[in-house]
This record gives C-alpha cells, structure tokens and sequence, in this order.
C-alpha cells in the first residue's frame, strides 16, 4: 500500500502499522524502536552530559513505544513530555497529538524523532521549526542531519540552526562510544540557543 505525507500523519490504523511494525514491504527494517535505537543511544550517552536548563519542558517528538522517553522521564520527572499519535504502552507522560496541534511551550531540550525525513519531511521541517521557536537560552534540540537529512527537507538544517543563534555540535564532541551504523548516530545535529 502507498502513503502520502497525509495519510501517515493521520491516526488510521493503516499509518499505525506503518509507524509501529518493523518490517516494511520488502522485508526491510523501516524503524528501531528499542534498545539499539537512536534515541536510546542519545538518552542513555550524550544527555547526562549535557547541560540542560532548570527551566522549561524537555520533550520527545515521536515517543513511539517510550523505550527512550522513560529515560528522559526518570531523569526530569514530571517536566518530561513525550508526544506521538499513539500511546500504546500508555506512558503517563505521553500526550497523543498531531504534532501540527501543539501548543507553544517552553522547552529546555527537545529531541525531534516525529515521522522521518523521507516519509513526512513537512512534518518533521515543521516541528523543528515548532523547537526552534520554543526552546529557551541555553536549550538544546537534538535531530538527525546530515546530506540526506538536508536533501530530503530540502533544507540545510546547519545553517538554519546558525542563522537562529544556536551553536552546533555532534556526538563525538560528548562521547567515543562506538555506535552501529545502522542507528545513525553520526549525523545528529546538537544545537545549543546562544
């Protein structure tokens, strides 16, 4: 079956076997929602290095089955959000939400995993135009970068962040831990609010 951006930001039950199964048509693997995932690695090496501000929510767009957001939970408590679509494990923290439907709030840090750029490149540019706006001085969002990244959002996410007074940096500048290829942990962009 064939999906266009509307149809996998809808919640139908044929965008949440999209979102939520990890094997595409073709047998494939489409998505790392556990252990060896992205966000795992980022929550679990980089962020307790990271000096995150007091103030303000942190939040994960695209919470998926919370493996990682419970670790932002159980660091920040009750200033944690998770947002997605769906809730399946019914993580308390996590708001089911069109990401298109959030209310501005401030944001201490924000690590955007909302759709992907090949699928819902509109909805992953528009949240973090969302992060952009929202996270306070000193702030941090995390989100893949890198050629395809830029290709596919048709956007240079380096220079977008330069241009809002952010400060970028990458993973190898908090951690030598040797990471799979496959997670694509190299290309995350760390943008720090000047």
């Amino acid at each position: 079956m064939e999906f266009d951006e509307s149809a996998l930001i809808s919640k139908t039950s044929e965008a949440f076997d999209f979102w939520f199964s990890d094997v595409g048509q073709y047998g494939e693997l489409k998505h790392n929602h556990g252990y060896n995932s992205k966000g795992y690695f980022l929550f679990t090496h980089i962020l307790p290095k990271l000096a995150i501000p007091s103030n303000g929510h942190v939040m994960q767009m695209g919470s998926n089955f919370c493996v990682s957001f419970d670790i932002l939970y159980r660091m920040f408590g009750d200033r944690a959000i998770g947002v997605d679509l769906w809730n399946p494990l019914e993580h308390p923290k996590v708001i089911e939400k069109n990401i298109y439907d959030l209310h501005d709030i401030n944001l201490s840090f924000c690590h955007i995993d909302a759709g992907d750029f090949k699928w819902t490149p509109n909805l992953r540019l528009y949240s973090i135009h969302y992060a952009l706006r929202n996270t306070l001085k000193g702030g941090i969002i995390i989100t893949a970068g890198g050629n395809y990244v830029n290709e596919c959002l048709q956007v240079n996410l380096n220079e977008m962040f330069l241009k809002n007074d952010y400060t970028i940096k990458s993973c190898k500048d908090y951690t030598d831990k040797t990471v799979l290829d496959e997670i694509g942990v190299q290309h995350e962009i760390i943008a720090i609010k000047n």
